[in-house]
């Protein structure tokens, strides 16, 4: 096809405009017609250039704002006083025993001193110092009866009458140290039913350490050992009982001369704790020292608080005068520690004026604290002129606070005075609470209803209101402790919400309502918890035969083979056999069974098939399987498919020595096939016999879905005509449990000779033996050859310098594009027609020019190969470097400054 191509040129001006292109193909020549425009001006001479800019500035008044500030009086804290504490102790009482000396006290019980043989001696007995562990809380005491004891002429006595008898003393220990114990002990002879004691040491109201139990001996007998006191323990207890209850009363065990020797833990002075800020007073006003008053409190380490035993050693405070004075506390612990401490209050000046004052401001609170009760709680106090104070006498008149939103407030406090009202602004700053760590989690669906083969995605989200190292999601049968999928999340900032997806694979859903939970936990043993529900139906289209293990009818007896007539209950398997009668078996040497405990003999009696009809929808894939195995050697039979009592359709072939083996495949239902018979049929027998032979076990032949079905990657596909196609080029195939597995074609009608529209279909089978099929169509198009040519070609505007110049394309893109899908050898012509000036219709023949990569210029004024390929080149591109190609030549000597405009003529051929 040619295509005419105008151009116009302004000297001084150059540019070309399409006009009225025409396009036609005929047979291998291709042409096309290009307008071209172009314009030469005069000389440009540069214009003068100006810039003015003007600005103003007004200035702005400026005020300075003066704030009164607000004097406050310093706080001091209890840290202060720290240095105040003075402990003594009393000149007559040691702080610690000697090391290594015995902690009992009592310990051969002389005390307290009998005038019988025997006495039960209540626990608390002055000298006893002894507890006992007997419901009644005493302990029987004897004196020397048959045999002296080793210290002194008492000892203990523990009565194996009692229920629960044994004595124990709690003793300060110091953590750390080695204790050495020992101790006498005998039974009473005589006794039927000797009873066992036992040592235990440990800490108080916890359970003690076993460190020896004892056999019964009829003589005095020292035992002995060391004890190391654990690490905080600063209490331990020594306790000795009977191990053993014997009821008899002969069974008593004596004690004497127990001792627990080692270090005592150093006894601590006790603290005075003073009140966070510095008290004070106005002049003139009554000062209270006791402690209660301003909150001064006492602690100690072994004795606790001992805020009641605090005296008022000292108080020089003289409130007609203003200074500052000092009251002395004092307090002693049962150890006889005595600690001291000055505590320094403030007598105020008398003012003039009546006045609310702040201990602090702001005064800092928590959210989610109550709001003190009182001013006087908030720290808020006020005096009248007299300086008498007015504290109790305060009311709130306004406030904002919110104690459940963190944030700044104000409360405005008013008294009545003397000479009138006053009132003055607390800030109050409500501080945000951590708030208490949680951990949430969402399902977005909570029941699922499904058909049987196909899996459950649970999604959803979980999030802590807090930073978490970690966070995990898991999802489990509920009642099992074997997670199914699970996901883990790390480093999460607080309120980041994660988002979830687990999967509930086929295997693990039964037909009916199955129930999971979802868990989730994070790294701070947070657990949260959501049930979901699968409920699974069977589905109605389901393609499944029965007894596929020939486990009914039950054999009657073991080792053996029995025969069953077809219609049998349950049997569910035909015969083409004469007798119509099949032979099911349990005989060991032939066994195990692949499935179950029974199997199918095919030669029953004579040369015959098994089979089952069994209802199918055309389209469906199926997949089946079956155990083979020759009775005594390698037997022969035949797995067939096909419509009952019509053509079968011969499957596979199956040679089987005497090791059960699988086979197995994939099968489509063809179009109109709603009942197809599934058989077996026999062969040949290795001995020959046609009696006996071909076991067969473990039938399937079902579309049920296990796990997920692969998904095939193909798509529609457009080809050019006699081009090569391969159906397998892009086409892949992915399984959830498998990954890649592989694609088969099995069926293509593309013929690539002739244009028209074909399918592929494409198989995959996974491990599960689930297939999936998709089909794919292919467009065979028509072949050619044909280009594209803009319409319009415009020069860049080329100023008159007195030499030749070469005006460029003023789009830097312009392109030629060709499709030869054809795949032929093929070349490129052009031809322009006369540039014409607009004004002075001028004609210049040469002006449309042609310059090659190496710089050479043909005229277009006779047709100029431009461009050629070869069959290998299906979709070349034309274009130029901007000095080269199709540019517009500027002679300065005969041309003029106006426009210019031409046509350019374009043929694409085939060649040989």
């Amino acid at each position: 096809m040619k295509k005419k191509w105008v151009t116009g040129l302004v000297l001084g001006s150059l540019f070309f405009q399409v006009s009225s292109p025409m396009i036609g193909f005929a047979q291998e020549i291709t042409e096309s017609t290009t307008t071209t425009n172009a314009a030469i001006k005069k000389e440009d001479k540069a214009a003068p250039k100006s810039l003015t800019n003007s600005s103003s500035l007004k200035e702005s008044d400026v005020k300075q704002i003066s704030k009164q500030t607000e004097t406050k009086n310093p706080n001091e804290t209890e840290k202060q006083y720290s240095n105040n504490q003075k402990a003594t102790a009393q000149p007559l009482l040691p702080v610690a025993p000697i090391a290594d000396e015995n902690l009992l006290k009592n310990p051969s019980f002389e005390l307290p001193s009998l005038g019988e043989v025997q006495t039960y001696v209540p626990e608390g007995t002055p000298g006893l110092e002894w507890k006992s562990i007997a419901a009644d809380h005493t302990i029987l005491i004897g004196k020397n009866i048959l045999t002296p004891p080793p210290e002194g002429v008492q000892y203990a006595y523990l009565d194996g009458v009692r229920g629960s008898n044994g004595i124990y003393q709690d003793i300060k220990t110091k953590p750390g140290t080695i204790a050495r114990w020992s101790f006498y002990y005998r039974a009473r002879a005589g006794a039927t039913s000797p009873a066992k004691l036992k040592l235990k040491i440990g800490a108080p109201n916890s359970t003690l350490e076993d460190i020896e139990t004892l056999d019964s001996v009829t003589a005095w007998k020292k035992v002995s050992g060391e004890y190391e006191i654990p690490q905080g323990q600063t209490v331990t207890r020594f306790q000795l009982e009977l191990a053993n209850n014997t009821g008899d009363p002969a069974s008593d065990m004596h004690i004497d001369n127990v001792v627990f020797a080692g270090e005592q833990m150093s006894n601590i002075p006790p603290v005075i704790h003073l009140p966070s800020s510095t008290p004070s007073v106005a002049q003139g006003s009554t000062f209270d020292p006791a402690p209660s008053k301003w909150n001064v409190t006492a602690t100690d380490t072994e004795d606790g608080d001992l805020t009641s035993k605090i005296v008022v050693e000292s108080n020089n405070v003289d409130t007609s005068k203003p200074g500052q004075y000092q009251v002395t506390y004092s307090v002693k612990d049962s150890g006889n520690l005595q600690t001291e401490v000055d505590m320094p209050v403030i007598v105020t000046p008398r003012q003039d004026q009546a006045r609310i004052e702040f201990d602090h401001n702001p005064l800092i609170l928590n959210q989610g604290d109550k709001f003190p009760d009182t001013p006087k709680d908030a720290g808020v106090h006020a005096y009248d002129t007299d300086g008498t104070d007015l504290t109790n006498s305060i009311t709130i008149l306004d406030s904002n606070v919110d104690m459940s939103k963190p944030g700044d407030y104000k409360v405005t406090y008013f008294v009545m005075t003397h000479s009138g009202g006053i009132m003055k602004e607390l800030d109050v700053t409500v501080k945000p609470t951590t708030p208490a760590h949680t951990l949430d989690l969402t399902v977005d669906k909570d029941t699922f209803d499904i058909k049987k083969g196909e899996s459950v995605e649970a999604t959803g989200e979980i999030w802590s209101n807090t930073t978490t190292a970690m966070q995990s999601v898991s999802i489990k049968n509920k009642g099992e402790a074997t997670s199914i999928d699970g996901t883990s999340f790390l480093s999460t900032p607080a309120n980041q919400h994660n988002k979830y997806s687990l999967t509930i694979p086929a295997d693990k859903l039964t037909v009916g309502v199955n129930t999971f939970e979802v868990i989730g936990v994070d790294d701070q043993s947070t657990v949260s918890t959501k049930e979901i529900t699968v409920n699974v139906s069977q589905p109605s289209d389901l393609i499944e035969l029965k007894n596929g293990s020939f486990e009914k009818p039950l054999i009657s007896g073991a080792n053996r083979g029995q025969t069953f007539t077809e219609g049998t209950p349950d049997l569910e398997w035909q015969t083409t056999a004469a007798d119509h009668t099949i032979e099911l078996q349990n005989i060991t040497r032939y066994g195990p069974a692949p499935d179950g405990q029974q199997w199918a003999e095919l030669n029953a009696s004579d040369v015959g098939a098994l089979y089952q009809d069994v209802q199918t929808k055309p389209g469906s894939i199926v997949r089946w399987s079956v155990y083979h195995r020759g009775r005594d050697g390698e037997d022969v039979a035949k797995v067939k498919f096909g419509v009952p009592n019509g053509k079968m359709e011969e499957i596979q072939t199956m040679k089987t020595g005497t090791t059960w083996t699988e086979y197995s495949g994939v099968y489509k239902i063809p179009d109109g096939q709603t009942v197809t018979r599934f058989q077996f049929e026999a062969v040949s027998t290795s001995s020959g016999d046609n009696s006996k032979g071909n076991l067969l076990d473990h039938v399937v032949f079902t579309n049920e879905q296990i796990g997920e079905k692969p998904v095939i990657q193909a798509e529609d596909k457009t080809i050019a005509q006699n081009s090569t196609f391969d159906p397998l080029d892009g086409v892949s195939a992915t399984d959830k449990e498998d990954g890649t597995v592989p694609v088969t074609v099995h069926e293509n009608t593309v013929d690539t000779s002739t244009p028209g529209t074909y399918n592929v279909v494409y198989w995959a089978t996974d491990s599960d033996k689930n297939t999936t099929e998709k089909t794919i169509t292919v467009t065979v198009e028509p072949s050619e050859l044909s280009f594209n040519v803009p319409d319009i070609l415009t020069y860049d505007k080329q100023a008159l310098s007195g030499d030749k110049e070469y005006a460029k394309r003023t789009d830097k893109n312009w392109q030629i594009t060709i499709d030869n899908s054809k795949k032929v050898k093929w070349q490129v012509k052009a031809k322009a027609d006369e540039m014409v000036g607009e004004t002075s219709h001028a004609k210049y023949k040469d002006a449309t020019v042609y310059v090659d990569d190496l710089g050479n210029e043909s005229s277009l004024a006779a047709a100029v190969l431009i461009a050629q390929g070869d069959e290998n080149k299906v979709d070349p591109i034309i274009n130029w470097q901007e000095d080269k190609g199709i540019l517009f030549s500027v002679d300065p000597t005969s041309m003029r400054a106006e426009n210019y405009k031409g046509t350019i003529n374009w043929t694409l051929e085939e060649t040989p």
